[in-house]
């Protein structure tokens, strides 16, 4: 079934985003992505749609059919407090439970009664509806909102409890007096006016287009595809279709058929007005759900001559971009590193071929980065360096990287990921060593694992290029400790599928590891001439120097906590260490089962310092400890130009740093991030 129109591609962008159990998820915010929520205004969009007569039966049932398990999730959400949220991390709230409501009601589900009187209990008797029952009369957050009670309005009718003309007389007693002088609603939780006037004015239009107090002025502000979309269905409710709005709108979709992301969630601080005005978080629906759902429920209901007009006037086949912007950007960064690292002008190009190779759904137009939304691999970052430390250490490119569609959701997301991953180990001729790896992963990325629709990521990939041999692709995979139960039986599993033995001492050390944290992932490496490894990582809440030297002698390695302390003078003391997450990784050998390798990984604290003194601090660490500085030098000078370039750029250079004791020696690795462009 091949979308043949803006509409059918909006669509097919939306069920591509849905989650195996049927929610949607978007936004990130210090409480994680909204998924309740989400899920409800998006399960409306496909529901409007499904209702089009101007849609084909395949895509209506699509769109119903989405539509539909939306809201069964929605139903199978446990409700403590009766009502839904933005997620379940927060308190439910009369926005989200409206949106929901009204979902469930338009596909024919039962609606609680629960639900339904705990949004009735944040009515102000004629006034309107509050987000939140806060007791405190002066909290931000119960301040009126248009949006909120335009949504209660419809949801109440939606279930059957206010009838035409109770709709009509709640309207005019609630939101007909809250126009602005230019005939807008506004809302604390919109930048803009477009989303609140455009829902209140479509509730008016269902209640029968009752007298406004003010004529509505119709050059609504367009920042965003968002207030674009919410600009056309104002003018449609008000019925002042305009051709120009719409072909905007077409002409802004994505060749993958979504809409770009914007910051359109305003959340003020729940300080009030004694905290500073920049304590006010904007959202971003960086997967690009909400806006692409707007745009959706724009084109599909009612469309007259004028769509067909604005369509013909948009090229419905343009293909696909092959590299965005940032794509080419970090091509660039990954020709430059491997040169200041030493590697030749052919190892250079072979390692650009090779990133682009893997990240070809990672970095594809449009692309989303930076988002903290999408990934957690580097602050947001969809690739981060490293640089190897130590006695015998020859130049090379290391780094990290996204890869899969980061719009997807998570399962497919993973396949589409461990698909490419398995085409370029083809390509390399590491066939043998990626079908053991596959037997291990396949254990780990299942549909029989349920995950959360805002898991930021499953699968991902690394790669280490030298001058004289072969690159080694690694590949990892994130166990799912918190997500999917506790971790330690899939690990063992997945080690065993990978034809990797047991051992009573890796036991030990995983059982002591199992006190103090928890296995976060796994890793295994390909390399030329049948090369294969692994490494298994683990999280712990801090450096716990005696858990170290056990796990050294239970390893039958020198118990020499010393030699893995994350401490650098003037960057990270040993005590702060001790406070802070921290990474065990254990490396085994793939013929015995044995650990034969520990290291130990911490990240940077927060800098009080600039970039640039704390390479100069890092510099001096690393001479203390007898190692050549120049690798490290050569590329944190790189990346430092873009960090300066951008002075107010926010993140860190330095992410982490790792320490490892073999029983070759010891070794250290510091990671750095690049300075990504600014979005605007």
């Amino acid at each position: 079934m091949t979308p043949t129109g803006p509409l059918e591609r909006g669509i097919a962008y939306l069920v591509r985003g849905q989650g195996r159990t049927g929610g949607f998820a978007d936004f990130w915010l210090p409480v994680g992505a909204s998924d309740a929520w989400v899920t409800a205004y998006v399960g409306l969009a496909l529901h409007e749609a499904a209702q089009s007569a101007d849609l084909s039966g395949p895509w209506r049932r699509a769109a119903g059919c989405c539509a539909r398990r939306s809201a069964q999730w929605l139903r199978r959400q446990p409700r403590p407090m009766r009502g839904w949220g933005y997620n379940g991390n927060v308190p439910p709230d009369a926005d989200s439970t409206a949106h929901a409501i009204s979902l469930l009601a338009r596909t024919g589900l039962q609606v609680p009664p629960d639900a339904l009187a705990f949004m009735r209990e944040h009515e102000v008797p004629g006034r309107g509806f509050l987000t939140y029952r806060y007791r405190h009369p002066a909290h931000p957050w119960r301040a009126l909102a248009p949006d909120v009670t335009a949504a209660v309005l419809r949801a109440l009718a939606d279930a059957g409890e206010l009838k035409a003309g109770e709709l009509a007389r709640a309207w005019v007693r609630l939101l007909g007096g809250a126009q602005d002088e230019r005939g807008w609603w506004s809302s604390l939780w919109w930048p803009t006016p477009s989303y609140p006037t455009g829902l209140v004015l479509e509730v008016w239009a269902a209640a029968g287009r009752p007298g406004l107090q003010r004529p509505v002025d119709g050059n609504f502000p367009e920042t965003s595809a968002f207030d674009a979309a919410w600009a056309r269905r104002a003018q449609r409710a008000l019925r002042r279709e305009k051709v120009p709005v719409l072909r905007r709108l077409v002409g802004a979709q994505a060749a993958d058929g979504g809409w770009s992301a914007a910051g359109i969630l305003r959340v003020p601080s729940p300080g009030g007005d004694t905290c500073a005005a920049e304590r006010t978080l904007i959202g971003r629906d960086d997967r690009r759900l909400f806006t692409t759902a707007t745009a959706v429920t724009s084109l599909c209901a009612d469309r007259p001559r004028e769509y067909a007009a604005a369509v013909g006037r948009s090229d419905d086949r343009r293909p696909p971009g092959v590299r965005s912007p940032l794509g080419a950007h970090l091509d660039a960064q990954v020709v430059r590193a491997a040169r200041v690292l030493g590697l030749s002008h052919g190892c250079a190009d072979d390692a650009r071929a090779l990133f682009a190779s893997l990240t070809a759904r990672s970095l594809a137009p449009p692309c989303p980065w930076p988002s903290q939304q999408l990934s957690s691999l580097a602050g947001g970052s969809p690739i981060e360096f490293s640089v190897r430390l130590g006695e015998g250490s020859k130049p090379a490119l290391r780094y990290a990287a996204e890869i899969g569609s980061p719009l997807s959701a998570p399962y497919r997301r993973a396949v589409r990921g461990l698909g490419d991953l398995a085409v370029v180990a083809g390509a390399l001729g590491y066939s043998d060593g990626w079908e053991r790896a596959r037997r291990g992963v396949r254990t780990l990325v299942s549909p029989a694992w349920t995950v959360p629709d805002y898991l930021r990521f499953w699968v991902w990939t690394g790669v280490q290029h030298t001058e004289d041999a072969p690159p080694v692709l690694k590949i990892y995979v994130n166990l799912l400790h918190g997500e999917a139960g506790p971790a330690r039986g899939r690990l063992e599993t997945a080690l065993a599928a990978a034809g990797i033995p047991p051992s009573s001492a890796r036991a030990r050390i995983f059982d002591r590891l199992d006190g103090a944290g928890f296995p976060q992932e796994l890793g295994f490496g390909l390399g030329g001439g049948g090369t294969f490894g692994c490494k298994v990582y683990y999280e712990l809440p801090g450096w716990r120097r005696f858990l170290v030297e056990q796990l050294l002698v239970l390893a039958g390695l020198p118990a020499d906590g010393d030699a893995l302390c994350p401490r650098i003078a003037g960057v990270l003391r040993e005590s702060l260490a001790a406070r802070q997450k921290s990474g065990v990784a254990l490396r085994l050998d793939v013929d015995d089962g044995e650990v034969v390798e520990v290291t130990m990984a911490a990240p940077f604290p927060l800098p009080l310092i600039g970039h640039r003194e704390t390479a100069d601090r890092v510099a001096a660490w690393i001479k203390s400890l007898g190692w050549d500085v120049s690798p490290y030098r050569a590329l944190s000078g790189m990346l430092l130009e873009d960090w300066e370039a951008q002075e107010r750029a926010p993140g860190q250079l330095h992410s982490l740093f790792t320490r490892t004791l073999s029983a070759g020696g010891s070794s250290a690795a510091v990671y750095l991030r690049p300075c990504l462009p600014m979005r605007g």
